[in-house]
């Protein structure tokens, strides 16, 4: 049949099928999860999709990398858009992508997804995403994983997992992804939740100390208000206002408040009122961004993907979040991170 046709065939058949093609419902046997996590050799870490997700993730990550030692291989599954940001994170790891846009198990980039997942020969998976879309599942099972964890068993069917670890929708996103680490614990791995920090690049330093001169100001003594999207409030007096409010219920002192563009794309900003005569500082990767930040006295965001980088520098980080955003809230593991309700 050519592998078109199989978008039009039912949603049951492609259910049989995808099961059918990912190995049926063979090596679902119970086993002893204390002695197959201790065997574990090569672990494959399936990513959320959303970059704000992706970030609140790592600490997780990082502490199970710490926790295994070196002798453990890990490699990542992660949709396209973002392997570039991951291996920005985890460089030198093995990544395999998959493209949403091709997302069917006979669609040629499944399948050579495939082949990157059986070359990597996983011991042990963990699957972070929510939802876990059923190909994706049928692939990590594919892949030979023995192990095969998920955090939520409302969008994971048996057998594509056969670890399957409950948890609260409501919750924090982090705790979440920090909840795998029970299971390395029960097997006598020091697995902590600890949240990491990153380090700014000492080849950017220079470049970061000529952003901070040409704005004008201290960064000890400034506030920034990390601006990344061209869909963010506009820059106006009202913002500024707002923004210095909330600054001013948790700090003590005088404070500049400074505006830091992330991936300016070469776009011309739009700034009104006192936003014309505020310190401009501009950043286009992670390592301009993280080297801006270092050392600033405070960093003000809205939800999305640069207040959660932001969240893992040493760095204060003032959380603007909507009451439907407390997922986002990470202040129970982060002691520099804080929330602002908006």
């Amino acid at each position: 049949m050519p592998h078109r046709l199989l978008h039009a065939m039912p949603g049951a058949w492609k259910r049989r099928y995808l099961l059918r093609q990912s190995g049926g419902i063979q090596g679902c046997d119970a086993f002893n999860l204390a002695e197959r996590l201790k065997k574990t050799q090569r672990l494959l870490v399936a990513w959320p999709t959303r970059a704000e997700d992706m970030l609140l993730a790592v600490p997780a990550v990082k502490s199970l990398r710490e926790a295994l030692g070196e002798g453990v291989v890990f490699g990542h599954l992660a949709e396209a858009a973002l392997g570039p940001f991951l291996s920005g994170l985890f460089p030198g790891v093995p990544l395999i992508a998959w493209d949403q846009g091709s997302l069917a198990w006979h669609e040629p980039a499944v399948q050579n997804c495939l082949a990157s997942l059986r070359a990597f020969n996983p011991d042990t998976a963990l699957g972070l995403l929510d939802p876990f879309p059923p190909v994706l599942q049928a692939l990590v099972k594919a892949s030979g994983a023995g192990v095969r964890i998920a955090i939520d068993p409302k969008h994971v069917s048996w057998p594509y997992a056969n670890v399957r670890i409950a948890s609260d929708p409501s919750a924090p996103l982090a705790g979440r992804y920090f909840q795998p680490l029970g299971l390395w614990r029960y097997a006598g791995f020091p697995a902590e939740e600890r949240w990491s920090r990153i380090q700014p690049d000492d080849s950017q330093r220079k470049a970061v100390a000529e952003n901070w001169a040409a704005s004008g100001s201290a960064p000890e003594q400034t506030w920034l208000y990390l601006h990344a999207t061209a869909s963010g409030p506009a820059l106006d007096p009202g913002l500024h206002a707002l923004l210095r409010e909330k600054i001013q219920k948790r700090e003590q002192g005088n404070f500049a408040l400074g505006l830091l563009h992330w991936n300016s794309s070469g776009e011309e900003l739009q700034r009104e009122g006192v936003w014309r005569e505020s310190p401009l500082l501009t950043a286009d990767g992670l390592g301009a961004l993280l080297g801006i930040m270092d050392g600033a006295r405070g960093v003000v965001a809205f939800q999305g993907p640069a207040l959660h980088f932001a969240s893992l520098a040493e760095v204060p980080c003032l959380a603007l979040l909507r009451k439907e955003e407390k997922a986002y809230d990470v202040s129970p593991w982060n002691p520099l991170f804080a929330v602002s309700e908006v």
